[in-house]
């Protein structure tokens, strides 16, 4: 219900982004001189709501029966754990000054 919920708020965030931006007196009608920084603001507030709320609507979302099957196979195949071999160290290269005769 939380993800319908954010749906709604996101498509309303857009179009009053919108209407705010082309009539602003519509958006913000109980101002006398209202600008266009308000609806904007007011969408990002509605927009960022929307993601939190769908956020959390996905994380209290019921799992499916074909993504338990899909984990339980994956912890029975075998993994590769092969070791990493071991990496030779190396210092950190240092350019030699030229050894050629200065003309002098």
């Amino acid at each position: 219900m939380l993800i319908v919920w954010s749906f709604n708020i996101f498509i309303f965030a857009v179009c009053y982004l919108i209407v705010g931006l082309l009539k602003p007196n519509w958006a913000l009608f109980w101002m006398k001189e209202p600008s266009r920084l308000g609806p904007v603001l007011i969408s990002l507030a509605l927009i960022m709501t929307a993601a939190t709320m769908y956020g959390e609507g996905l994380r209290n979302a019921p799992i499916s029966p074909e993504n338990v099957k899909r984990a339980k196979e994956k912890q029975t195949e075998p993994q590769n754990n092969a070791p990493i071999p071991p990496q030779e160290k190396t210092s950190p290269t240092v350019i030699e000054k030229s050894t050629a005769l200065e003309a002098g």
